[in-house]
């Protein structure tokens, strides 16, 4: 059998070297299939740009606020090259600067005299991904500072180190640093949330179990469903719940009522956070109390006497008996003639035997004081200093004739001697940062949240739930979106809670812009 003798050599004259210079028609039909695709592919992104316009170029649906700029991208977008909007895709990249917000949303700044950085708007309202509210930001848009926070100059007035509503947030301000003098100054109303959860009170119409409902109601209840112990309608002039508030606060009594008016600020500027069903609406006298605690004053007269300040009572008090005495002569008479006494005030002096109609005034009039200040409206309020007896004989006693029912006024000296009601000085909102609704809890028990209000016999006692409480729902275990859990957890973010612009501002429009405003045109057009 023969060897072939092949060398290197040998081999390599066997390819043809000048292959890559000739041409074939499998490689023809490449390059025209090539530049066929990339034709086809120029001129469908023509086609689609002519027909669609910038909405090709689109991250995604734009939010339901925003839906009316869905075909008007230069409301918000500019290009990133100035005047080079006209070039197809280089020029339809655009930006959207804070000035596009701020010219329909004149949003106030988040403390920008002391914060370290000032995010863009569009770092944390992030369009074009069909959210219902831009404002509900994701955490890491508040963590980014308050993880680490820092100021440009002082120190810091909220804490730092705040990874999310369960690592690092601290309990609620209202519940940390109040003190027993401020507390004292704050809570002058005296009330007893465990005698009134009682079972089988005497109500206006027999016994009654009283629900936490039956005084605490947001607006919107109130204003829609019956109340149980609705009183009567007002026969006698009345003083609306806010004049009999006090309005002098000292310490860290000042700073609440400086909350409660930032809040009043807050809430008309943003209406819609504050709605009906938001808060629970102020327990009144005439509202919650009335009905159980009449301001009854004497057995022959059956008005009652106004929730009000002493002098108007005191006028009240005197001008009604001394009506009384004057369309009831008989029974005056018969009263003085048969004189029983009035001590039914327990540890006050009987008062002695009147002689004349003036005299039967004043000691049922005297009477009426007791049974009013020292008696009923102590019950709620603090009362101190004062003789009412003195002030209402010679209120009566200096009038020479029935035909005057009342004073004109009251003295210096007796102005002097009414009695003193420590002022109601209690906010109305607690959590004057932060955003709550009470109709979105509906579906919790009150004393799953408010468990001390069942036991408290005082109004001083804070019933306010501690962050633990909103922590067994609000877990961070359920992500915005996400899937149900069968532990029912509830969302966590921060803007369930918490606003990040500074809505308490008196001014809200920014300086010399004015509001943007479009035109329908505007609007509907596609550019």
């Amino acid at each position: 059998m023969a060897i072939r003798n092949r060398t290197t050599k040998s081999v390599a004259k066997r390819h043809d070297l000048d292959y890559f210079k000739k041409g074939s028609p499998v490689r023809l039909w490449q390059w025209w299939l090539t530049l066929a695709a990339v034709c086809a592919a120029v001129l469908w992104l023509g086609v689609s740009v002519l027909r669609h316009g910038d909405r090709m170029f689109s991250a995604g649906p734009m939010s339901s606020a925003h839906a009316v700029f869905g075909q008007k991208c230069v409301a918000c977008h500019q290009p990133v090259i100035a005047g080079a909007g006209w070039l197809p895709v280089f020029g339809s990249s655009k930006r959207v600067p804070d000035s596009a917000c701020l010219n329909c949303h004149a949003a106030p700044a988040h403390h920008p005299a002391r914060v370290a950085f000032t995010p863009k708007c569009g770092s944390c309202h992030i369009e074009h991904q069909g959210s219902m509210r831009l404002a509900s930001v994701a955490d890491v848009t508040c963590t980014q500072c308050h993880a680490d926070l820092k100021v440009r100059s002082g120190s810091l007035s909220v804490p730092s180190g705040i990874h999310s509503f369960v690592n690092g947030h601290p309990d609620f301000r209202p519940l940390q640093g109040i003190g027993d003098a401020s507390r004292e100054a704050a809570f002058s109303l005296r009330f007893n949330h465990a005698e009134h959860m009682k079972s089988g009170l005497s109500g206006p119409r027999g016994k009654v179990d009283m629900r936490c409902s039956d005084c605490h109601r947001t607006p919107n209840d109130a204003s829609s469903v019956v109340w149980r112990f609705q009183g009567a309608p007002e026969s006698t002039p009345q003083m609306k719940d806010t004049e009999f508030e006090g309005t002098q606060a000292t310490g860290a009594v000042s700073s609440l009522a400086a909350s409660a008016r930032m809040v009043r600020v807050a809430q008309s500027a943003r209406p819609d956070v504050h709605a009906g069903g938001a808060y629970m609406k102020p327990a009144s006298y005439q509202q919650t109390c009335r009905a159980c605690h009449t301001l009854r004053f004497d057995s022959h007269i059956s008005a009652e006497a106004p929730h009000a300040d002493p002098a108007t009572v005191q006028k009240f008090v005197v001008a009604e008996i001394a009506s009384y005495a004057v369309t009831h002569p008989q029974v005056v008479a018969n009263e003085i003639k048969n004189w029983q006494g009035m001590s039914d005030i327990a540890g006050r002096m009987p008062w002695p035997a009147p002689h004349t109609p003036q005299e039967w005034i004043a000691a049922r009039v005297a009477h009426a004081d007791r049974l009013l200040w020292r008696g009923k409206c102590s019950l709620c309020h603090q009362i101190t200093g004062g003789e009412i007896a003195s002030i209402s004989s010679r209120a009566v006693l200096r009038n020479a004739s029935l035909e005057v029912s009342a004073p004109a006024s009251i003295s210096a000296a007796d102005q002097a001697a009414l009695p003193v009601v420590a002022p109601t000085q209690q906010p109305q909102r607690w959590f004057a940062d932060s955003v709550f609704r009470h109709d979105a809890h509906q579906e919790v028990q009150c004393a799953q949240c408010h468990a001390n209000a069942l036991s408290s016999t005082t109004g001083k006692d804070m019933l306010l739930p501690s962050i633990a409480v909103c922590q067994r729902c609000h877990d961070g275990a359920t992500r915005p979106q996400g899937p149900p859990v069968s532990t029912g957890h509830a969302e966590s973010g921060c803007f369930l809670c918490h606003q990040y612009h500074g809505w308490t501002q008196a001014a809200m429009a920014v300086e010399g812009q004015p509001h943007r405003v479009f035109t329908l045109d505007e609007l509907t057009s596609k550019r």
